[in-house]
């Protein structure tokens, strides 16, 4: 049985705003650690392409740098891509992301420190589309707090994300590791109102009644109650104690 992990969807609602502001500016969000299995690299290259497009547009990186032993993901992970990542661990990979970026890019990107919880629903309404370009994902939280505040997603095909949005409807996927199918994705949503309303708004159903607290405690009772009454739940044979 899975119980996915929840949002507090009072919390985590909508803004005010729906599609492009009034000055024009298009923002982009990653909320998440930055270290090269998340995939920034990628997104930065992808980014060069939607300033050139939208030169207006603002990229916005709130995270901690917090790079694993490259034995823990690196080293372990069979995800298409993940092994070419070493060549990320010879220094900082924060500063490694600064010195990629064209003078032009640098002026629209933003990388703030880690946020209390409480300021991260504010921060989810400024933004036009949240961007996660992971290599590995065990499920994906934000895409989760995104929906919950009517914020497409345009995220990687891999790991649990690919269980918390449906491509088409709350988000698009790209294959991780493509810049250049990234920043088509990502075009593609900013010059699309109609589109990023739609998904916005299949994104916060999909959250409410999938990921609230309510919705995620009645399925945890009733992993709970079939444990109980319903005897459903047996060990594996192969983990069957001899």
């Amino acid at each position: 049985y899975v119980v996915h992990n929840g949002v507090d969807t009072d919390v985590f609602t909508p803004g005010n705003h729906n599609g492009t502001r009034a000055n024009g500016t298009r923002r982009l969000l990653f909320v998440g650690r930055i270290s090269p299995e998340k995939g920034l690299h990628v997104l930065l290259e992808a980014f060069e392409s939607v300033v050139n497009r939208w030169p207006d547009a603002q990229l916005t990186i709130v995270g901690p740098e917090h790079v694993p032993p490259l034995e823990f993901i690196v080293n372990l992970s069979s995800e298409p891509g993940v092994s070419d990542l070493a060549r990320y661990y010879g220094g900082s990979y924060l500063s490694q992301l600064r010195e990629m970026l064209s003078p032009q890019a640098a002026e629209r990107v933003s990388f703030l420190e880690p946020l209390p919880h409480a300021q991260l629903p504010e921060l989810y309404r400024s933004a036009d589309v949240l961007v996660n370009p992971s290599f590995v994902e065990t499920f994906g939280m934000t895409l989760v707090e995104a929906m919950a505040c009517k914020v497409p997603v345009v995220a990687s095909r891999i790991g649990g994300m690919t269980e918390v949005v449906e491509n088409g409807k709350q988000a698009t996927f790209v294959e991780p590791g493509k810049p250049t199918d990234l920043a088509a994705a990502i075009l593609h949503l900013l010059g699309d109102e109609r589109l990023r309303h739609q998904m916005g708004t299949a994104g916060r159903e999909r959250a409410v009644s999938l990921f609230s607290w309510d919705e995620v405690s009645q399925q945890m009772l009733e992993v709970y109650r079939k444990v109980m009454l319903d005897g459903e739940l047996t060990e594996p044979e192969n983990l069957a104690p001899h």
